[in-house]
Formats: structure tokens, sequence, C-alpha cells
């Protein structure tokens, strides 16, 4: 789900299997009715695809000999990982926050990977009024602290910020202008009703 657009059920769908095991104190092969684990208590195709759903569904790690590409799907959470694949020395890590004051993400990132690759990132501001031409407009992308060039790409339910990159250490940050915007008309308008007052 997360690879197909529904990142919103698939992290709900995350949360309960993972709740489940916690309860069952283990990765079990398989559920009865009432979602008692059955089976081996350590069942290592369990494991396995709980982890690929964490590292590669959520936090977006996509790592292999010879290609990265980081696509968290954190939304409005905040996190940060560190991945290490010792077949290849390849290190990748991130810091991941949402400031929802100031209506910006900030991520920074690196890896010792030799390639460029994509910062592919699900938008935090979904609703109708933010998706397609309309998000673009209103979105200003930085890459420490420098304007770069952005594409947006939508799958099903989600629409990805999506910029090309080196891993080098770098700090990206995405500002939706609309709300300092408002602010900025707002401050103004109690600023001139504040003049009228002294005038009287």
């Amino acid at each position: 789900m997360f690879e197909h657009g529904f990142s919103i059920l698939a992290k709900e769908k995350l949360l309960e299997i993972i709740r489940k095991n916690i309860a069952n104190r283990g990765f079990f092969e398989w559920d009865n009715r009432e979602g008692i684990g059955q089976g081996s208590d350590f069942y290592c195709g369990s494991a396995g695809s709980l982890g690929k759903a964490v590292f590669e569904g959520y936090f977006g790690v996509k790592l292999g000999k010879d290609y990265l590409s980081i696509e968290p799907k954190l939304r409005k959470d905040s996190g940060k990982i560190h991945v290490y694949q010792p077949a290849n020395n390849i290190f990748v890590a991130y810091d991941y926050s949402f400031d929802s004051v100031k209506n910006k993400l900030e991520i920074k990132y690196n890896s010792n990977f030799p390639g460029n690759g994509l910062l592919k990132i699900l938008s935090p501001w979904y609703d109708q009024n933010n998706r397609g031409e309309a998000l673009e407009k209103k979105l200003e992308v930085q890459i420490d602290g420098k304007k770069t060039i952005f594409l947006l790409e939508t799958i099903n339910n989600d629409e990805f910020i999506v910029i090309e990159t080196d891993f080098k250490h770098h700090g990206a940050e995405i500002l939706l202008k609309q709300k300092a915007v408002h602010l900025t008309l707002l401050q103004e308008a109690r600023q001139s009703h504040r003049k009228i007052i002294l005038l009287i």
C-alpha cells in the first residue's frame, strides 16, 4: 500500500500489526480469528515483512548496488533513520521534521552512495486545495538554503515532491507559502485597524 499511493491506510495497517505483535510478544507465523499469534513465535517471514514495511515503506529507503532513493512517507510525523548495507558497505541516514506552526518540513540527509538519485517526499499537505498545480504554486523548495527545481508526482491518493540530488550531507527545506501570506495580510489588517483607532 505504501508503494501504490495509499500511505495513510498503509500506516494504519502497519501500526495495527505492530500493536498486535507487541500484545502477542512475538512475530508469530499466523493468527487465529481472535488475533492471537499461532505457530512459531519468531517467524522470520513475519519479521522480514514488517521490517521491509518500516524501512522501505514508511521511512522509504530504497537502496541497491546501483541505485538509491530516499522516499519518506512520514507526512507530519518526525523521525530519523540510519541504515547500513554490509554487502555494499553503503549507509543511508536522514533526520526528518515537520513544523506545523511554520507549515514547513525539513530533512537532513547523507550517504556514502557514490551516485545521484531521488529525494521523493510525500507531501504532508493532503487536501483537495493542495494538489497538482495548486500545490506547485504554493511550494518553496530549497537545498542548503538555495531554491531548487522539483517535480510533483501523483500516485493514487499520494502526492510526492521529487528532487534529483547527490547524497553528500545536505539539508532540504520545503515550505507551503500560503499560510505565511495569509498571516502577513492579517498582520497588515490589524495594523491598519490600529491606525484608524488612533486617528479617531
